[in-house]
């Protein structure tokens, strides 16, 4: 068996593809493998091999990545953080769980993970 290593990879948690993507509508996935790409695409300790927990992440990037408009993006990302596939944040780490609370902060917005992806990291037990 040939075992390499892939450069310039993004580590995918397997439960995207295994029992979430199904779930999703198409909007919503490209959301999520958005914010997949944007958080654990960056090693931010090349000694630890530590990735990104969360990344700034504009309307207009979303839209231009997904190639979808902004109205189907929004809605895609009001559907993942309503299944726990993302959370969105404010700098200040306030969770923006509604549209009106995202509205509020414009453009900078903080995405990462939601705990259907983390729920099982925790090896420390």
């Amino acid at each position: 068996m040939l075992i390499m290593a892939i450069p310039n990879t993004t580590p995918t948690p397997n439960e995207l593809f295994d029992t979430e993507m199904r779930k999703m509508s198409d909007s919503e996935f490209r959301v999520a493998s958005i914010v997949v790409r944007a958080t654990f695409g960056w090693v931010i300790d090349k000694k630890t091999g530590m990735r990104k927990e969360e990344d700034w992440i504009s309307l207009s990037q979303m839209v231009k990545k997904s190639g979808k408009s902004p109205r189907a993006i929004k809605y895609a990302i009001q559907g993942c953080i309503e299944n726990g596939w993302i959370e969105v944040r404010s700098k200040d780490g306030e969770i923006l769980d509604t549209g009106e609370k995202r509205q509020q902060y414009g453009q900078r917005l903080f995405y990462r993970m939601g705990p259907v992806f983390l729920r099982d990291t925790d090896t420390s037990a």
